[in-house]
């Protein structure tokens, strides 16, 4: 026989001038980043224990759009430039397009430690020692 743990929930709110209202609820854990600027989208991500399911949620009228998944473990980390996520993929930091789902890749062996997204760069830190390297690429 099998007993189910204590269940959790995730919820969405939006928080307007005329109050907080529910969006949505799901039983997966939710990690979400904002975004860069205050009209670019907020990123959410979700891990089903197979894949990631990423969506969007425009912060004009609050609506939830689906980006898409990625097979294992995806978790946003940090502000990007609009259309693009930075985040931890299955243990490797990346920027991922939010419009085709490619996820760009610092090639150091995964001693990258940061990554930043802008309009036309993008910028890994990769800690040597006492220093940090700061590597720049112009944005694909």
């Amino acid at each position: 026989m099998a007993s189910g743990g204590p269940s959790s929930a995730t919820r969405l709110w939006a928080l307007t001038p005329e109050g907080a209202t529910v969006r949505e609820t799901t039983g997966l854990a939710v990690n979400c980043t904002g975004a860069e600027t205050a009209s670019a989208p907020t990123v959410c991500a979700a891990y089903d224990g197979v894949r990631t399911r990423i969506v969007t949620i425009d912060p004009r009228d609050n609506r939830i759009a689906p980006a898409g998944w990625l097979p294992g473990r995806f978790f946003p980390h940090g502000e990007a430039a609009a259309g693009y996520a930075t985040g931890w993929w299955n243990t490797r930091i990346v920027v991922l397009s939010l419009a085709t789902l490619e996820a760009v890749e610092d090639g150091n062996d995964g001693r990258a430690r940061s990554v930043a997204a802008a309009d036309h760069a993008l910028g890994v830190a990769i800690p040597r020692g006492r220093h940090t390297t700061v590597r720049l690429y112009t944005r694909p």
